[in-house]
């Protein structure tokens, strides 16, 4: 279905009307098409308006949506934050998903940041043994 919907109309409805966006695709009939409108529409309210797409992610229940606006809001923040872009990885639900964000971006920070990335590992044993595994 998503072939069918113009990529401008998924770039430009989260600016009028993000709720009904997202009630949109989480009602998608696949799972892969949810997923892939949601990443579209997450990666524009993200670039947007970073600050309120992260507030909005606090407040939502776990799930494929969270999990996906979690990885969006990681990538947005490892250039800025790495700490907090982390944080967000570590908060994905679903194992696999968690450890190639982390992977990715405790990678890329290790590379640029040694010891700040070893400090952030150091406190969060959770993500070593992701990491690890």
């Amino acid at each position: 279905i998503l072939n069918v919907i113009r990529p401008d109309v998924l770039s430009q409805w989260p600016e009028y009307d993000i709720q009904n966006a997202i009630a949109w695709a989480g009602k998608l009939e696949l799972a892969e098409d949810r997923a892939a409108a949601l990443r579209q529409l997450f990666e524009n309210w993200v670039a947007r308006d970073m600050e309120s797409f992260s507030a909005w992610l606090q407040a939502q229940k776990p799930g494929l949506g969270k999990d996906i606006g979690l990885e969006l809001l990681a990538d947005a923040l490892i250039n800025l934050t790495p700490s907090a872009a982390l944080d967000a990885a570590l908060s994905i639900q679903e194992p696999q998903r968690q450890k190639a964000c982390l992977q990715k971006h405790f990678q890329d920070w290790k590379a640029h940041q040694s010891e700040a990335a070893a400090a952030w590992i150091q406190k969060h044993p959770e993500a070593a043994k992701s990491l690890k595994q």
